[in-house]
């Protein structure tokens, strides 16, 4: 525990060559734009799309570049960076009726605080802005329930409301300037801790890719206890210097954000600058960057950006989003031949998320057949839909979204089921799974089920005006008509991106079948439906 306390005592440029080709075979055309409509809009994509790839197959650049300014992208990289920023979480130490707020309001509450740096963030990244703005920033986003429980007003001049009503907005607690870094939401999930010292190694580990948890520690714990205070030990034990000497002088300048009582909601959504000055009292040390004095926290931002380890972590921090696994020595080539596509756009993110989606390794389908054997546990070929994916695409098919109590299921661990889904669950686990297992597939299972069900009462049963997934047929449509298997061949292209052969088709033309011969044929479709969400082809990518 002492250990832990201690913290270890705009449009796109031209994408690069990749200079090392993979041993691996691309995915086909309609396949790779499934990727990228998922990866870069959050949807699948539409039938004239897949059309338009089938025809020519070099028009997925065409496509991907619309993506790339499509307004859907700001939502999308919101799902992307939180499974790095771990903000979202189920509870804080201050709930939504400590502000006023309805006890139906909970979940809108820890959502919101939660949501809130990576909402900045990709308003930051989406717009082209330079990601430095990501350390600099003067403005947050927020909604209109944390405009009324914030110190917080909205900044029309900086952009309007995103699809889902965030806006620009500006604290007016006298916080300086400075990104993701001084929002609630971010200080919320960091700060408090040890004073300040989680804050600090967040934005370390997040922004430069300085990891203080992953630094080796070896002492003597009964040694340490022996010195009688933690605080000296941090000055005093050399192998606690050995972080200390620089984490707490980056921790001084976040003491704005100390709590004297962390579970009163004024004392914890207002910043404190009489407080920056405590580093020498409760940490002993005053502010500064890695061996830099800052002259006050207003300089944090500037010394955040300007270090020659921010640029090289945001590339890092999006090809991981992208290519969904952690980078690593081998890919020191190819990353910084990123860097260079960046750096000459800017440091526009559509342009890093451009060339990141022509590499090898984001287009990979399969190894090669000459592939060395460590690369199948290196290279993601087939991705998981993370929780935030598979409940907007499951709602776009079908518009099924999985919520009690007005708890989004695949967004909480209350009474959902994200963590069982894979999704990460701050601070329970702080890790997405990469692979299928138990949980998911009985997520999975309900999830189907009840989607189907909605759809096919929405547009068989009550005869929707604009269906969604039933454009040919009725209840009473049979396997012997012809319109039974060009819907099938729908259903396949809409939810799989592929082509059902004659064989699939039948296999699903049974299945129908044997469900409407039990339980008529309403039923019939939603089995075919609930069928093709629970196949592998659906749920990875």
């Amino acid at each position: 525990m002492i250990v832990v306390l201690l913290l270890g005592c705009a449009e796109p440029a031209a994408p690069p060559a990749t200079p090392t080709a993979l041993a691996v075979t691309p995915l086909p055309a309609p396949l790779l734009l499934r990727r990228l409509s998922l990866d870069l809009r959050g949807t699948l994509p539409t039938l004239a799309e897949l059309d338009a790839v089938e025809a020519d197959p070099d028009a997925v650049g065409a496509l991907r570049d619309t993506m790339l300014v499509d307004a859907r992208l700001q939502e999308r990289l919101v799902d992307v960076l939180a499974e790095q920023y771990l903000t979202r979480a189920d509870r804080f130490t201050t709930d939504a009726a400590q502000f006023g707020l309805d006890e139906a309001d909970t979940y809108a509450f820890v959502a919101s605080a939660g949501e809130e740096p990576l909402r900045l963030a990709a308003w930051i990244a989406a717009s082209g802005q330079p990601w430095t703005e990501v350390a600099r920033s003067e403005y947050t986003l927020a909604n209109d329930l944390l405009l009324s429980i914030w110190p917080l007003e909205a900044a029309p001049e900086a952009g309007d409301a995103d699809l889902s009503g965030w806006r620009p907005a500006r604290y007016t607690d006298a916080r300086p300037a400075g990104g993701v870094v001084m929002t609630n939401g971010f200080a919320w999930r960091y700060s408090q801790a040890v004073y300040s010292r989680s804050h600090a190694a967040a934005v370390s580990d997040l922004f430069l890719c300085h990891d203080y948890f992953e630094r080796p520690v070896e002492f003597d714990a009964a040694s340490l206890l022996a010195q009688g205070e933690l605080q000296a030990a941090t000055r005093e034990v050399p192998v606690c210097v050995s972080c200390h000497a620089s984490l707490d002088p980056l921790a001084a300048a976040l003491l704005g954000f100390y709590w004297y009582e962390m579970y009163d909601p004024e004392e914890v959504s207002h910043y404190h600058p009489e407080r920056e000055t405590l580093g020498p009292y409760v940490l002993g040390t005053t502010p500064a960057w890695y061996g830099q004095p800052l002259p006050s926290t207003a300089a944090l931002g500037d010394a955040l950006a300007g270090d020659p380890r921010f640029v090289p972590c945001a590339v890092e921090r999006f090809a991981t989003g992208l290519w969904r696994r952690p980078v690593d020595a081998d890919d020191h080539a190819v990353l910084a031949e990123l860097q260079v596509a960046f750096e000459a756009a800017d440091l526009a993110v559509p342009a890093l998320l451009a060339a990141l989606t022509e590499t090898d390794e984001y287009r990979a389908g399969g190894l090669a057949a000459d592939a060395p054997s460590a690369l199948g546990d290196r290279v993601a070929t087939r991705r998981l839909l993370t929780a935030p994916q598979l409940a907007d695409v499951v709602e776009q098919l079908t518009g099924f979204r999985w919520v009690e109590s007005g708890w989004d299921q695949l967004d909480n661990d209350v009474i959902g089921y994200r963590l069982m889904v894979g999704g990460a669950s701050p601070p329970t686990s702080n890790v997405t799974e990469r692979d299928h297992g138990l949980t998911r597939a009985l997520v999975l299972k309900r999830l189907a089920r009840d989607a189907a069900a909605t759809v096919v009462e929405a547009e068989l049963e009550t005869d929707a005006p604009a269906p969604r997934l039933f454009t040919g047929v009725d209840l009473d449509t049979t396997p012997a008509d012809d319109a039974f298997d060009a819907q099938v061949q729908i259903l396949c292209r809409q939810v799989w991106a592929e082509r059902c052969d004659e064989a699939e088709r039948g296999d699903l033309a049974a299945l129908w079948s044997a469900v409407a011969q039990a339980d008529g044929p309403a039923a019939a479709w939603a089995s075919v439906v609930a069928a093709m969400l629970r196949d592998t082809r659906f749920w990875s990518y």
